[in-house]
């Protein structure tokens, strides 16, 4: 363990398959060692920001910044993690103090603090400049590729992306940003085809992997995204990336425990990280346990209050625990910084007539639905809270809207059915309901409201035949079952 030069070579090794965190541990003590060693450093910097750590490694590039002030690899890093204005302007000092032959890295530092800033003219220029005196900068290729996707122009960003890719060759971020721009095309046979050639060329790279897996869990392909993760997984138990991967595949297989084991272990590896946590809440979640997934939810918001997914769960949450004063408090909030958050507005109009504040909530789903005029939910919605206040006329106009907006909505159409019965329209009911099959044969739902309609009449043999067509649509059907046997 004391050895700086067995140490090294471990920290480098890793460094090269992708294994961050045990890379991380031999370089951070190498780097003790072996403080002028500026490729032991520069590659802990490195691993360091792929692991999160975007403050130590920062301390860690100034060091070499100091001893090496033209150091170019370390000023273009230091360029990526000087994220608010106060670092950037001291990055903006390091690039001043730049002085060596080839100028290229501290234009290109130059340009990423512009875009950073919104300076986007400024900064596609000097990245034309850098790519002027030197086309084969792999690192400005890539820069010029992801600003050409940012521009809406994919298929322009391919040819430096590709360039890039070649050049920096298959252990390389470089090579990973190309295929993310040929998924982006659909291109996934292409994309496939680049990390194929790079797992032959660079077996050990780990990355190369883990988007295979990424992008077979994407098709579907389950089993074939897991043979891809045990590669990584065997060799770096503690990949976020990958152990995420395959949290969500336990969950599509309905295997919630194993997802919350996975990722309880890799938070006690990287604590408090919302990248983790959130996916942890969810997974209590899906494996029945509301009390760990609201307290993960609430570690979660206390590191990031406004992060907007877990709010939203939490309010789910709070809803669920009849505690509507404490989602509302949540959700006003969102809604004022968001107005265009449809999702946070529907649970804030939940939230307020579970509080039995109905004006507001009418007027939370009135708002919404001028807003998304294709969006029958909030007419559903505010036919619901119509119906609790025995505003039948109003909710039945609702429901009307919302079918026509929305002919195939079997909700609205069940709620007008539910007020046809009710008020003796049976055949009012009926000829809704037919007509809705007329166009949506298939829907066992459907089905269902018919069968309730002969039932209420009495009419049990054509009651009995609508729910044998039910059950064939959709076996799964326990209401339809429970009526077959009354009838």
């Amino acid at each position: 363990p004391g050895n700086a030069q067995i140490l090294r070579a471990l920290g480098l090794f890793w460094a090269k398959q992708g294994i961050n965190l045990d890379a991380g541990r031999a370089l951070s003590a190498a780097h003790e060692k072996l403080p002028k060693d500026n490729e032991v450093a520069i590659t802990l910097a490195r691993v360091m920001l792929d692991l999160g750590f975007l403050g130590d490694a920062r301390v860690v590039l100034l060091s070499i910044l100091d001893s090496s002030p033209n150091e170019g690899e370390a000023l273009l890093l230091l360029a990526e993690v000087s994220v608010n204005p106060t670092l950037m302007e001291e990055c903006d000092q390091r690039i001043e103090r730049f002085n060596a032959a080839d100028k290229t890295p501290a234009i290109l530092a130059s340009a990423l603090l512009d875009l950073r800033r919104g300076e986007i003219e400024e900064g596609v220029s000097k990245v034309d400049q850098v790519l002027e005196m030197n086309p084969e900068f792999s690192k400005a290729l890539a820069l010029k590729g992801a600003i050409l996707r940012v521009r809406q122009e994919p298929e322009s960003a391919l040819q430096p992306l590709e360039k890039a890719a070649a050049i920096a060759g298959p252990r390389s971020q470089e090579n990973l940003s190309y295929v993310t721009a040929l998924m982006a095309l659909e291109r996934t046979d292409d994309a496939v085809g680049v990390l194929e050639k790079a797992t032959k060329a660079a077996p050990e790279y780990l990355p190369n992997w883990r988007m295979l897996a990424m992008i077979a869990a994407s098709q579907g392909k389950d089993a074939e995204a897991e043979a891809h993760l045990k590669k990584v997984l065997s060799k770096n138990a503690s990949d976020i990336e990958a152990v995420l991967l395959r949290s969500e595949l336990f969950l599509r297989a309905k295997e919630p425990q194993k997802a919350v084991e996975s990722l309880e272990k890799l938070t006690q590896v990287f604590p408090n990280r919302p990248v983790i946590v959130f996916p942890l809440a969810k997974a209590y979640l899906a494996a029945g346990d509301s009390l760990k997934a609201s307290s993960t939810l609430d570690q979660l918001l206390a590191l990031m209050p406004n992060a907007t997914e877990a709010v939203l769960m939490r309010t789910r949450l709070f809803l669920q625990e009849g505690k509507a004063a404490e989602a509302i408090r949540s959700l006003e909030p969102v809604v004022a910084a968001n107005p265009a958050d449809m999702s946070a507005k529907e649970l804030l109009a939940g939230a307020y007539a579970a509080a039995d504040r109905k004006t507001d909530a009418l007027a939370v789903l009135k708002e919404q639905s001028e807003a998304s005029s294709k969006d029958p939910a909030p007419l559903v919605n505010m036919g619901k809270i119509f119906l609790s206040e025995n505003q039948v006329p109003q909710a039945r106009d609702s429901f009307e809207k919302a079918l026509v907006i929305s002919p195939g909505n079997v909700e609205a159409l069940s709620q007008l059915t539910t007020i046809d019965l009710q008020s003796g329209q049976a055949d009012n009911a009926m000829a809704r309901v037919d007509r809705f099959l007329s166009s949506n044969e298939g829907s066992a739902e459907a089905w269902l409201l018919k069968a309730g309609i002969d039932y209420s009449r009495k009419a049990f043999d054509a009651a009995e035949g609508s729910l044998e067509k039910s059950i064939s649509l959709k076996s799964a059907n326990p209401k339809a079952y429970g009526m077959l046997a009354r009838t």
